[in-house]
């Protein structure tokens, strides 16, 4: 990938506006955590997803026994994206899971390899103003052990995965890090508007 001079300006500090005053959120978008409970921004790295093998057949038999397979594991870095709620409160099984990868693999996750470096920078700004529905960009992390640079989630891939393996992992991966709030809001937000947008048949007209 064509080197970048600076992501400052594509990912630069991150401010809201409050009763007329200009007030910086917290330093740091993530925290450190040590604890076996899921939430909604959690981080886990080396999950293993278990998938199909590609032209496995899948037979439907009226009766007897499930049929065997053969199966893949990949194994990715993910971030959870079910709600905090239904993890604490035991209501779901299993959570939906979106890989993340460093954005120096943008041209490779976004599926276009011939990407510039002015093409690199635009796709990055327009992911961070929530142009690019498919995808969602974290900021740098500077927390030891985990300082990384920003980071690209691709909700173009998301991953069904057994709470119990999740809380297994939390169990050997202490301290792990976890999105602080808003961001892990936002980054609900943006995965529900990847999945409701709608697409006409055809568009309106205006003259």
């Amino acid at each position: 990938m064509p080197p970048i001079e600076s992501w400052s300006d594509v990912t630069g500090d991150v401010t809201s506006v409050h009763e007329g005053e200009a007030k910086v959120l917290p330093p740091s978008w993530y925290e450190l955590v040590s604890v076996q409970t899921l939430e909604q921004g959690d981080f886990f790295a080396s999950c293993q997803v278990v998938l199909p093998a590609f032209g496995c057949p899948f037979p439907q038999p009226a009766h007897g026994p499930v049929p065997v397979i053969d199966a893949v594991v990949k194994v990715y870095d993910v971030v959870v994206l079910s709600q905090s709620c239904d993890l604490e409160q035991g209501k779901i099984t299993h959570a939906l899971v979106c890989p993340y990868e460093s954005i120096k693999h943008l041209p490779r996750i976004v599926e276009r390899p011939t990407m510039n470096a002015k093409d690199i920078k635009n796709a990055l700004k327009n992911i961070r103003d929530g142009k690019e529905h498919g995808f969602h960009l974290l900021n740098s992390c500077d927390l030891p052990p985990f300082g990384f640079e920003p980071q690209l989630v691709s909700f173009r891939t998301v991953f069904s995965v057994p709470v119990v393996y999740l809380t297994h992992l939390a169990q050997a991966q202490h301290p792990r890090l976890r999105l602080r709030s808003p961001y892990k809001e936002q980054l609900s937000q943006a995965f529900a508007r990847f999945f409701m947008r709608v697409g006409l048949p055809q568009d309106i007209k205006i003259d």
